[in-house]
């Protein structure tokens, strides 16, 4: 028996023994198949069933070739805009939003003229189109009875370029609709929970589809979109939000506005309301509230307050209209959120949009920021071909943080410091500035359209911006001490301009004063795209022999004026107050002084006695006429002196003409000067994009302005002109006979004018998808050959798009 027990003991050990040896070989199998399929998973593409749509939505990692190259999070301005601008590109894009039903908002309605041209640039700009919405040419301001309208100053822009204001939520669908268009962007409906990190890198996303499913996106890149709500931003940026004021919502319906077509900023008590169109029978108005609370909706507080305190400040055109909507109870509210951008540069990952930065809705001036961060966004993922190196991608969207300050911090500081100003306050000094501030921008000329075009979009430039806050400081001490100074207005005077000081140096300093003023010490902004992990060795040595300058946009625009560097959290002393002050009233005095209606001009358009394409332009367009026919009804001409070139095509019956002249014009006649106010010509860097819509003209012609560009230039600029031509796109550049007599008269306007030849310009027309038309380049010479007169030595290039190249002619 004992034996037996033994034998039972033994066995049950042996049994035991080979189970748990059995059950640790399992154990290792799995974890060695669930490492494995991790690997697998961050390689391959892995499919998921969409319960959403019905379609299959992909995970895929670095390596894979499939899967999508960007998921962004939120399909608002900034999020719907940029899924069109990415698919646009090539790049295969999942939108996830909360919500795709249109939205319902008091805020993001306004969209200034800045804003209008960077829509047009990236090709969206008939998103306001079949929506009610409404132009915008200015804004009228209101003051203790007293009135003064200032108007965008768009003398030099074509006649579709202004402001525009809108719903909202018809804005936004329309973009979605045309993003929605492009087979590589997909949106999607579900609310993102969290980021998807792993040793760092942001992966992905998780997310609830609207039936609750829990699923998981991967991209290479992330862009978080998701408003000024953002639960996500926490972990990619340290946000430090402020709330000043809460906007109180009506409509207005069936009124008129005191000047159509303008923004109505009314000067109140205890703080600014605003007035603007939304559509042609609706008016939004914006009662700012000062503090995070607002009277009580449900039990009438709000009510009596709009009653007794808001309407006897509203002009009287709009107050009848303005009781009948606060007795409809349609009133909504919203807190005005302020938070300047400070990111966490994190792999794998963006922020974009109100979720980034914000500033008070005062300007109108977020989607214009939002839309001008998409461009340069895009520009600087435009020459990639894939985003898989977290790392090296991170580092060098390090310069979009820098690259887009100049414009974003100019709209965000003058947002925080026209709140301020525009606020009413029981400091003496305080009301002399708000008052100084109404004063100065009455006085017209440079006085208002200065200020004007840094809260339009159109001229953002953070020096312009400071000096003409501190010249309106000074505007305001120099009422005080008329017509005889005392102790006390001195007093207030030096106290207007410490509160000056206290105004709008906490604002930049909360922007970074290194990259607002100085970003070109900034090494980030120097940085080239990493080649050797975004291209194939074909590219790198295409890339390597013409590296895209990102600062490019800054040196041309002349939007940073110093080189020394600054660190960001310096702190501001007296001396640079006080420096700012009287280089501010010196700019300005003098600038006004000399003749503050003319503008700088280079003068390309004045080479006397010298050889230029554009004196044969005027030769050819008899010839022209044959040539083209039916298809110089409406031209674009494009080089110096075109307001000679306009002025001639506009004589022949049947044709309308518009010039850009692509430098400054100087001591123009009288006829030029009433084309460039009638907008007709206008004066803008061809080196950047045309803002005018595609096919906008059914012929093209450049003269001169070519010869002048870098090779890397022309790859940007040849392809704009024809995105703009319909029908043609014609060249008139210098032969290579003409160098030295060209090349010597006309480097003084920046670089010498390079002629090339009939073969070299073919070489670049087939890298840019641009081919001869033959047929016209015939008709053209054959007309020449028959004309009296003849043309001189230059090289006369007939483009248009898909057609076999074989001929440019040269006269």
């Amino acid at each position: 028996m004992a034996m037996v027990f033994d034998n039972y003991i033994v066995g049950t050990f042996l049994v035991s023994l080979s189970t748990f040896l059995f059950l640790l070989v399992l154990r290792r199998n799995n974890n060695n198949r669930e490492k494995k399929s991790e690997k697998v998973s961050s390689r391959q593409l892995k499919i998921k069933t969409d319960a959403v749509n019905g379609t299959s939505s992909g995970e895929c990692s670095s390596e894979s070739g499939f899967g999508d190259d960007v998921i962004i999070v939120g399909a608002g301005v900034a999020g719907a805009a940029l899924a069109h601008t990415l698919g646009k590109d090539g790049r295969r894009v999942h939108v996830i939003e909360r919500d795709l039903t249109e939205p319902d908002r008091i805020v993001g309605e306004l969209l200034q003229p800045g804003g209008y041209l960077k829509l047009v640039e990236l090709g969206l700009e008939d998103c306001v189109e079949e929506i009610d919405a409404q132009r915008v040419l200015g804004y009228a301001l209101f003051k203790d009875g007293r009135h003064t309208r200032l108007s965008y100053p768009l003398e030099k822009f074509c006649a579709d370029v202004s402001g525009r204001s809108f719903h909202n939520g018809r804005f936004i669908q329309r973009m979605r609709e045309k993003a929605a268009t492009l087979p590589n962007v997909r949106l999607e409906q579900g609310t993102v929970t969290s980021l998807l990190e792993e040793k760092g890198i942001i992966r992905g996303v998780q997310y609830k589809t609207k039936d609750g499913e829990e699923l998981r996106a991967y991209a290479p890149l992330t862009i978080v979109c998701d408003g000024c709500f953002s639960n996500l931003r926490r972990s990619l940026c340290n946000p430090k939000v402020d709330v000043p004021s809460c906007f109180v919502g009506l409509v207005l319906e069936n009124c008129e506005l005191p000047f159509s077509n303008h923004g109505h900023v009314i000067l109140a008590d205890p703080s600014p309301i605003l007035f603007y169109p939304i559509s042609s029978t609706e008016i939004r108005c914006l009662v700012d509230v000062p503090g995070k609370k607002v009277p009580s909706i449900a039990n009438g507080e709000m009510e009596n307050y709009l009653k007794t305190v808001v309407a006897p400040q509203v002009p009287p055109e709009l107050h009848d209209a303005f009781i009948t909507a606060v007795d409809k109870g349609h009133i909504r509210t919203m807190p005005n959120r302020s938070m300047p951008a400070d990111p966490h540069p994190t792999p794998g990952a963006l922020l974009m949009g109100d979720a980034f930065n914000m500033r008070h809705p005062l300007t109108g001036g977020g989607m214009t920021v939002a839309l001008s961060d998409i461009v340069v966004l895009r520009d600087l993922l435009k020459p990639l071909r894939n985003l898989h190196d977290a790392a090296s991608l991170t580092s060098y969207l390090e310069s979009f943080y820098t690259l887009r300050k100049p414009v974003a911090s100019t709209i965000n500081t003058l947002a925080g410091a026209l709140y301020k100003v525009f606020s009413a306050s029981p400091d003496e000094a305080r009301k002399e500035m708000r008052q100084a501030c109404f004063d100065y921008l009455s006085l017209g000329g440079v006085f208002s359209t200065g200020p004007v075009a840094l809260l339009s979009g159109l001229n953002p430039r953070p020096l312009s911006l400071v000096l003409h806050f501190f010249a309106v400081a000074i505007y305001g001490v120099g009422r005080l001490m008329l017509p005889f100074p005392s102790l006390k207005r001195m007093w207030i005077g030096a106290r207007l301009i410490s509160s000056a000081s206290g105004i709008i140096f906490p604002i930049i300093k909360g922007e970074g004063v290194r990259q607002m003023f100085f970003p070109a010490t900034v090494p980030a902004v120097y940085r080239a795209p990493p080649i050797s992990h975004f291209f194939s060795p074909s590219v790198k040595n295409n890339m390597s022999r013409r590296q895209v300058s990102v600062t490019r946009r800054f040196v041309d625009s002349g939007n940073f004026p110093f080189s020394s560097a600054l660190h960001s959290k310096s702190r501001s002393s007296p001396i640079l107050s006080i420096g700012l002050v009287i280089v501010g009233a010196v700019l300005i005095i003098g600038y006004v002084y000399s003749g503050s209606g003319k503008s700088r001009i280079d003068g390309v358009s004045r080479l006397q006695g010298e050889y230029t394409c554009t004196l044969e332009v005027q030769r050819a367009i008899p010839f022209l006429q044959k040539a083209y026919g039916d298809n110089m009804h409406k031209v674009l001409h494009v080089g110096p002196d075109t307001c000679s070139v306009v002025s001639k095509l506009l004589k022949e019956e049947g044709t309308e003409a518009w010039g850009v002249e692509p430098y400054d014009i100087e001591d123009v006649e009288a006829d030029c000067k009433t084309l460039v106010g009638k907008g007709i010509v206008r004066v803008a860097d061809i080196k950047f994009p045309l803002p005018y819509r595609s096919k906008s003209f059914s012929l093209v012609i450049v003269s001169d302005a070519v010869d002048y560009l870098s090779p890397k230039y022309l790859n940007k600029t040849l392809p704009e002109f024809a995105r703009v031509a319909s029908d043609g796109l014609l060249i008139f550049a210098g032969f290579p006979g003409q160098q030295k007599a060209k090349g010597a008269g006309l480097s003084k306007f920046g670089r010498p004018a390079k002629m090339r030849s009939s073969t070299w310009w073919v070489g670049v027309f087939g890298q840019n998808s641009l081919e001869a038309n033959e047929a016209a380049s015939k008709k053209f010479e054959q007309a020449a050959s028959k004309g009296a007169v003849k043309l001189s030595s230059a090289l006369i290039l007939h483009i248009q798009r898909d057609v076999d190249i074989t001929g440019v002619s040269s006269s």
